[in-house]
Parts: C-alpha cells; sequence; structure tokens
C-alpha cells in the first residue's frame, strides 16, 4: 500500500526502491495526474545553492573562493527572476528564455563537484563504509544533481516542457522566487512506465468519467485504448 506521491516517484526513479507488481489498483485515480506532475518537476529555491556551498564536507574540501562565486551568482540568478515577477505583476511567469546566470551557477558547481572529486576518499584505505567517506559522497552526489538540475533550468526549454517563476510572500527580494520546470501532460510518460510496465493497473474513484466515458481521463494518463473498461 503506497500513497500517490509515492507510487509517482517510484515511476520517476531510474533504480526504484521496491520491486514492480503485477497488479497496481490505484484509488482516487483522479488525482494522480498531479503526482506524477509533481515528481517530474524540476525546482530551484534560492537557499539551495548557499545550503550546499556550507555544507561541513564542502567546507572542508572545496575552495572559498569558488564556493563563493557560486552563492553570489545565485543571488544574482534569483534577484533577476525576482524583478520578473514584479514586473509582470502575477504569481506565476513563463520563462521560456535561456538563462544564462544559471548556467554560470551550474558551472560553479560542477567545479566543486570537482574538487570533492580530488579529495576522494578522506580517509584513504578505510573503504567506502566509512562515515566520513560515506558523507564525502552524499556531498558528491548533491554536487552533481544541482549542478545537473540547475544546468537544465538555465538552458532553453525543450518541447513538450514548461519553465515558470512562482513568487510567494516576504522573504528577501531573491527568496521569494522559485523556479520550475516540468513536462506539458504526462500521458507518454504513465503509458510507457506504468501501462506496459505493469500487468494489471486498476483505476477507481467515482469521478473518473467525464459524461460517462473515460476517453478525457485515458488521454491525461495515457491509457492504452484497449485498457478501458
Amino acid at each position: 500500500i503506497l500513497n500517490h506521491a509515492l507510487l509517482a516517484y517510484l515511476l520517476v526513479l531510474e533504480t526504484p526502491f521496491l520491486k514492480p507488481r503485477e497488479v497496481v489498483i490505484i484509488d482516487e485515480a483522479q488525482e494522480f495526474e498531479e503526482y506524477v506532475l509533481n515528481a517530474r518537476r524540476l525546482s530551484l529555491a534560492y537557499d539551495q545553492v548557499p545550503a550546499f556551498a556550507n555544507d561541513p564536507v564542502v567546507l572542508a574540501n572545496c575552495g572559498d573562493g569558488e564556493r563563493g562565486r557560486a552563492v553570489q551568482a545565485n543571488h544574482r540568478l534569483f534577484t533577476e527572476l525576482s524583478r520578473r515577477i514584479d514586473e509582470d505583476g502575477g504569481r506565476r511567469v513563463a520563462v521560456p528564455d535561456e538563462l544564462p546566470v544559471a548556467l554560470t551557477v551550474a558551472g560553479h558547481l560542477k567545479t566543486l563537484h570537482g574538487q570533492l572529486l580530488t579529495r576522494y576518499p578522506p580517509v584513504a584505505g578505510a573503504g567506502e563504509g566509512n562515515e566520513e567517506n560515506l558523507r564525502h559522497q552524499r556531498a558528491m552526489e548533491w554536487a552533481a544533481e544541482l549542478a545537473n538540475g540547475v544546468q537544465t533550468l538555465g538552458r532553453a526549454v525543450p518541447e513538450g516542457q514548461v519553465r515558470y517563476l512562482e513568487g510567494a510572500w516576504g522573504g528577501t527580494e531573491a527568496a521569494r522566487v522559485s523556479l520550475h520546470q516540468e513536462p506539458v501532460e504526462v500521458a507518454e510518460f504513465l503509458h510507457t512506465a506504468l501501462w506496459e510496465a505493469t500487468k494489471t493497473v486498476v483505476c477507481t474513484t467515482a469521478t473518473l468519467a467525464v459524461n460517462q466515458r473515460f476517453d478525457y481521463f485515458g488521454s491525461r494518463t495515457g491509457v492504452p485504448r484497449d485498457g478501458i473498461y
């Protein structure tokens, strides 16, 4: 038994931590599309880069200059994004263009990742099970994931995706905006990741049908044409 969010993340993960099941039953299935969109959404908030730059492992193994440049570039990025929100006047603003400052941030993060790599393992001969070596591994994985994510958010938006800013009340100018990118729809993804990969999928709820038909639900979630009864 899983909630919608966990099932969605299991479908998205390249190496899921639970074995696939022959039968999957999704209750309140009208909500599942939104959970899959959330799982496939790439997001960046102001405090993520500073949190990484000030992590104890990063502080101990990376140069102060490069850490500072990453944080400063991140501040410039979010200051620029915040001004876009102010100029538009809305709480959510599309960002279809490339973001050069985000690519600069990604470059600094990649440099920090390289510095972490050169200092691994911190305890030579202790093996990967050593606690200090494990913390170092986690920091390297964090650096790579953050750098790749920021780089994706900085490039031109690929077809089938949408990128946008979301504003929030309070906080400093730069900290009250977040950057997101997600697919426009998840039907094709679910068709492959769920319907083709699972022997039987049962979707239940009282509100799946529109005008007593399931066409809309099927088109939004990738249900095969012969899979609706």
